[in-house]
């Protein structure tokens, strides 16, 4: 009977695995054929408003409205400071200034937020080999 139980705990692990990892992959899909994060939300109504301020912003971005885009993730940034797709799109925004500590900064912060967010490291190594900080990639 118990290695019955300990058997069903496994499956049931594997499983919910399984089920992360096709979400993973769905996203991860999603974000390469449409270019940008997709954001999935049933929360209350401030929290909407603040991932369509963070939507709204990487459209602009996308669309070349840096200052519009930069706008609107301080104003989603305002409301929740830990608010990951965020921080990425304040990181792309940084890039395209130039700021390109401040946009390390923001990918670390959403890489800890969210550690398997692979644009937002992918996005920090690519301005680390544009300030030829090779070593840096080691240990990201």
């Amino acid at each position: 009977m118990w290695i019955s139980i300990t058997q069903r705990v496994v499956n049931m692990e594997m499983i919910s695995m399984r089920a992360i990892a096709l979400f993973t992959a769905i996203i991860t899909w999603v974000t390469a054929v449409h270019g940008s994060v997709p954001i999935i939300v049933n929360t209350p109504a401030h929290q909407r408003a603040v991932m369509k301020l963070c939507s709204d912003a990487s459209d602009q971005l996308r669309n070349g409205d840096i200052a519009g885009a930069k706008r609107n993730v301080d104003a989603a940034l305002r409301i929740d400071p830990k608010l990951w797709p965020a921080l990425y799109v304040r990181a792309q925004i940084f890039r395209k200034q130039g700021k390109y500590e401040l946009a390390i900064q923001d990918c670390n912060e959403a890489l800890r937020q969210y550690p398997g967010f692979v644009e937002a490291a992918l996005l920090r190594a690519s301005i680390y080999v544009r300030l030829g900080k090779y070593g840096s990639l080691e240990r990201a």
